[in-house]
């Protein structure tokens, strides 16, 4: 996350892998998700059919705290970022 600015968001769609791998980076991408700041959807299996694949997705969302401090991040953006999260999802099934 070091190329994201403060007060920057990072949404991605990402394949279910990532919760069932037991290696040291993602050891370190799921102590990330599970931070301040970060949200995690899943998206229902078959969003993507028309595209080609039906692998289980979801839809990750990150925020960089806009202040430096551990306790304004621990506080701050959880709650801002779900209807980011849902709007993205809808997007998505809209497909």
């Amino acid at each position: 996350m070091k190329f994201l600015k403060p007060g920057g968001r990072l949404v991605a769609v990402a394949s279910t892998q990532w919760r069932e791998r037991v290696t040291k980076d993602n050891e370190a991408f799921c102590d990330l998700l599970a931070s301040p700041g970060a949200q995690v959807q899943d998206i229902p299996r078959g969003a993507f059919k028309e595209s080609g694949t039906d692998i289980p997705t979801t839809l990750i969302a990150f925020e960089m705290p806009a202040a430096a401090t551990a306790a304004q991040a621990a506080t701050a953006h959880s709650p801002q970022l779900r209807p980011l999260v849902l709007q993205a999802a809808q997007q998505l099934a809209s497909f």
